[in-house]
């Protein structure tokens, strides 16, 4: 199963612990999702929210080769509606994902939820933002100005057409 991990710059878990790009990692024990194993998510906009730093992070596609365990009803109610959580006993870290390409992917899933939860995590450039508002229009400017530009009252303002 194809997935996403994001890591601290360098490759580096919250544990210290270094992968490497197209290595193999094994779990030692037994798998569960609280408490043992290499966990991914099914979007990479979600990962985001695990990110420790989220402006220097390194956004990873992985591959689970082995048993998979979901992590979405450990985390049912704790992160609005975040699905798609996952941890398997066996996973090879396939490349790095550009921040450019992270940004590119959700913009084109044509997929509101996951363009809103990509916002509320990572900081976008002019550029981006044009190019997202463009694609998801007027609907998605308070979501921009909310959380990219702090702006309180985004949701509560009256618009006009």
């Amino acid at each position: 199963m194809k997935g996403y991990k994001v890591l601290d710059k360098g490759l580096i878990n919250q544990y210290g612990f270094k992968y490497e790009i197209g290595k193999v990692y094994n779990l030692d024990g037994e798998l569960d999702y609280k408490s043992n194993g290499f966990c991914f998510c099914e979007h990479p906009e979600t990962t985001l929210l695990f990110a420790g730093d989220k402006s220097n992070f390194d956004l990873t596609e992985v591959e689970a080769l082995g048993n998979i365990v979901s992590g979405d009803d450990y985390f049912e109610n704790r992160f609005y509606e975040i699905t798609g959580l996952y941890a398997t006993d066996r996973m090879r870290i396939k490349r790095l994902i550009p921040r450019e390409e992270l940004v590119s992917m959700v913009i084109e899933s044509d997929n509101f939820e996951r363009m809103k939860t990509l916002n509320m995590y990572l900081r976008f450039t002019p550029e981006e933002i044009e190019a997202i508002l463009k694609k998801y229009g007027q609907a998605f400017k308070p979501y921009i100005e909310f959380y990219q530009y702090g702006d309180q009252e985004a949701f509560s303002r009256k618009r006009t057409l």
